[in-house]
């Protein structure tokens, strides 16, 4: 799909939203948005717009595996660039890596700056 595509598919989105969803009954916190889903005629669109955006969704009996080992150059500054920006639970699900692995990283990056200065 191409980028214009994509960008049709999500100001649809917008305006239905828009036109839509702010005066709706069903929206009203986390249960609401469980009725918008499953209630909703505006929402089972919305649901076909998302689908054709999202063609194949990782459900999350197929996620990978979180990694081990080695970190790649490239986590280590997406770690570091996002740091002050994102929580530790964030940056990990991103990096697909344990929140434990992602503090112990972030700990020995900081103390290995601190060696070099």
């Amino acid at each position: 799909m191409s980028r214009e595509e994509k960008r049709k598919i999500r100001k649809e989105l917008n305006d239905l939203m828009d036109s839509h969803c702010n005066s709706c009954e069903f929206r009203s916190g986390y249960e609401g948005n469980k009725q918008c889903l499953s209630n909703c005629q505006i929402g089972e669109q919305l649901r076909s717009f998302t689908a054709m955006l999202v063609k194949d969704p990782i459900s999350v009996e197929e996620e990978a595996p979180v990694k081990k080992g080695r970190w790649q150059e490239e986590e280590e500054i997406y770690l570091l660039n996002h740091l002050p920006y994102f929580s530790v639970e964030h940056i990990a699900m991103r990096l697909n890596r344990h929140p434990n692995h992602v503090s112990g990283k972030i700990h020995r990056l900081k103390s290995k700056r601190k060696h070099v200065c």
